[in-house]
């Protein structure tokens, strides 16, 4: 009995030993790299999907599948024609096994804003990494034709706009006076204040949801706003607040700097998507690009209109009155900084 309960532990201890040499060894893998113009909103799938892009594309974007069956650390790598690393995206650590069978479940995207930045000014053939730690690194090589001039950051014109004719006017703003009654706040996460006669919100770091408020709380009206973009990574937004009741209850209507708009309610600080992400042709888009938007609240009615066009029409009874103010999002960069001005409030 004695050397049949050996025998069984040396069988175990074989067993035990031979499953750990075989899970060490696996490593994590590259499964697929997809370059492409855009992005699907709605569902998060890459659009023009190719590995020549021209110096007139807003971005670049990287999605990248990755089978993890065990934790591993990623970071994405951009290298100019030179070989001279141009950026890196830190994604950080990201916990293994994927899925049960250790099938690829990790769909990660990054992007690198290419029009009207020092990349365009780089045509060749340049190449991405994905770096895994642990795991084998993948390298994918695509081309930028073209060169774009930079235009410089000091000719950032705001075009003046007379108020809109309509209901009665409740105040309007051109930020003249660095004191007319908005906030102003600066830290190593940004800031937002009066600057040459507009009103700026700055978000430098990733992930962060910035704005600023009127004080004046007001129930049914119309904002109208001319927005500029002075510098934004491809993947932010930016827009208005209406019937703001506290930092975790409000109405948010946004564009996107790729082109996008949507409306959005936080209720008991959860995001509820009033209208989803859309594409639209009427929002300018690249460097310096001006965007004129109008924001309706009435009774439970809600709109939005860009450059004079409407793009949405809903109807929501969460809100009926509240502050007014700006909005500034980032997302996977920071680096942020927009624009408003001539601001003018009135009754619908």
């Amino acid at each position: 009995m004695y050397k049949q309960q050996i025998a069984v532990l040396l069988v175990t201890i074989a067993l035990v030993g031979a499953f750990g040499l075989q899970v060490v060894g696996e490593q994590p893998e590259v499964q697929q790299m997809i370059l492409c113009k855009g992005i699907d909103k709605g569902t998060h799938q890459p659009v023009d999907k190719t590995n020549s892009f021209s110096a007139s594309d807003p971005a670049i974007y990287c999605f990248v599948d990755i089978d993890t069956p065990r934790d591993v650390r990623v970071e994405i790598r951009w290298y100019t024609p030179n070989g001279d690393l141009y950026y890196t995206h830190n994604v950080g650590k990201l916990g293994g096994p994927s899925s049960p069978q250790g099938a690829s479940g990790w769909y990660i995207t990054r992007a690198i804003n290419l029009q009207g930045t020092a990349a365009a000014s780089m045509p060749g053939k340049w190449t991405v990494e994905v770096v895994l730690h642990p795991g084998r690194d993948e390298t994918k090589s695509f081309s930028i034709a073209g060169t774009l001039p930079e235009k410089p950051e000091e000719s950032i014109d705001v075009p003046p706009r007379v108020p809109p004719s309509g209901g009665d006017l409740l105040f309007s703003d051109d930020f003249s006076d660095a004191k007319s009654g908005w906030g102003t706040h600066i830290d190593s996460d940004g800031g937002y204040g009066y600057v040459n006669g507009a009103y700026y919100l700055e978000v430098k770091r990733p992930e962060r949801f910035w704005y600023s408020l009127a004080s004046r709380h007001l129930s049914n009206l119309v904002i109208d706003v001319d927005t500029t973009r002075e510098t934004a990574p491809v993947d932010s937004s930016w827009g208005l607040i209406c019937r703001y009741q506290d930092a975790e209850n409000f109405y948010l209507f946004e564009i996107s700097n790729d082109g996008y708009y949507a409306i959005s309610a936080l209720v008991d600080n959860a995001w509820i998507s009033l209208a989803d992400w859309t594409e639209s042709s009427v929002i300018n888009c690249g460097q310096k690009a001006t965007n004129h938007l109008t924001v309706t609240c009435k009774g439970n009615r809600l709109s939005l209109a860009i450059n004079e066009q409407l793009v949405a029409d809903i109807e929501d009874n969460t809100f009926t009155s509240g502050e007014v103010g700006f909005s500034l999002t980032t997302y996977d960069q920071g680096g942020a900084r927009i624009l408003f001005d001539n601001v003018v409030v009135r009754r619908p």
